[in-house]
């Protein structure tokens, strides 16, 4: 199971990004206006990376509602949160592609409220992820 799903979580990631909000300007480069805020990085560094009642409910909406488009997060409507949290697209990718039973397994963190070191952190703790390897590709 874990192996397929790098693969679909970057197939979902393809359709998030060429999403009609965005703008493909060349094979390096793809443009979202709006998606950046100031907000986002504030919620996120004074959140929690749990995944509280909160968060599940948001992984769920995910699966359910974000398989053929990108979240709102993600486009020029996104309120508050923009997405704007580099871990937000990994977490949030896997949580739409696995639903809330395999996020508990695989991906049980809060996608809207964790910053890098709570996603580092959370691979680091979970046996299924360290079965993945470093870069090295020597097995944790």
């Amino acid at each position: 199971m874990l192996k397929l799903l790098p693969g679909q979580a970057a197939s979902l990631g393809y359709v998030w990004i060429f999403h009609k909000d965005y703008q493909f300007i060349g094979h390096h480069k793809v443009v979202n206006p709006g998606s950046y805020s100031r907000f986002a990085i504030a919620s996120a560094f004074l959140g929690s990376s749990d995944f509280s009642a909160e968060a599940q409910a948001y992984a769920h909406g995910l699966w359910k509602n974000n398989r053929t488009e990108p979240p709102a997060e993600l486009s020029r409507t996104s309120g508050l949160f923009s997405g704007a949290i580099c871990t937000y697209l990994p977490i949030a990718l896997y949580q739409a592609v696995m639903g809330l039973s395999k996020s508990f397994i695989y991906m049980a963190i809060n996608a809207r409220q964790s910053v890098p070191r709570d996603l580092a952190r959370y691979l680091t703790i979970n046996k299924y992820w360290s079965l993945v390897g470093t870069v090295s590709g020597e097995s944790g």
